[in-house]
């Protein structure tokens, strides 16, 4: 068929040959059908119009009235008739249409039901190992900032302790206002 890249899942792959498969054979059934149709309209258009052929040739070859009604009535019973057996063949071909679709559903059901089902548990599978990992990298990311965080927290206070201590001497252990201020002068 188709070449697929190797990034293409084989369960995606696989469903999708069964997708493919199925409608192509639904499309083929239903094709077949509309020729079928196609070929019962010419069939009824042809055999209309040879009937309103003769008919016209009967009223053109008449000179009197009375059978030129008679030659119109006769010709409705057997129109009537073909447009009777024209409805029998749509029945037909519209429930040979339906049980060739059934046939079709019917044939390829377990197989696409099957791939659906690995695709799914494919999917769910690889859901579950990005999610691990993006778990597991956004773990990553808060103990790194963490890190990060309480070593600049660290350095900080390392700084505030050595400034508080130069405060201490100074003053008092808030910051360097001295306990008993020099005496203003007067």
């Amino acid at each position: 068929m188709f070449p697929y890249s190797k990034a293409v899942a084989p369960a995606l792959q696989s469903h999708l040959e069964s997708q493919t498969a199925y409608f192509n054979d639904i499309s083929k059934s239903l094709f077949e059908t509309i020729q079928n149709l196609s070929q019962v309209n010419m069939q009824l258009v042809q055999t209309m119009i040879e009937e309103c052929n003769h008919c016209a040739q009967h009223v053109l070859s008449t000179d009197h009235p009375a059978p030129l009604i008679d030659a119109v009535a006769s010709r409705a019973s057997p129109a009537s008739e073909k447009l009777r057996a024209y409805h029998q063949q749509l029945s037909r071909l519209a429930a040979d249409s339906q049980v060739a679709i059934a046939r079709i559903s019917e044939e390829h059901a377990p197989k696409t039901s099957s791939t659906a089902q690995k695709l799914a548990e494919d999917v769910t599978r690889t859901a579950a190992e990005e999610t691990q990992r993006s778990m597991e990298k956004q773990q990553e990311t808060m103990r790194s900032f963490t890190n990060s965080f309480a070593q600049h927290s660290n350095d900080k206070d390392n700084g505030r302790a050595g400034a508080s201590l130069q405060g201490a001497r100074e003053g008092n252990i808030q910051g360097g206002i001295p306990e008993n201020p020099p005496a203003k002068p007067k």
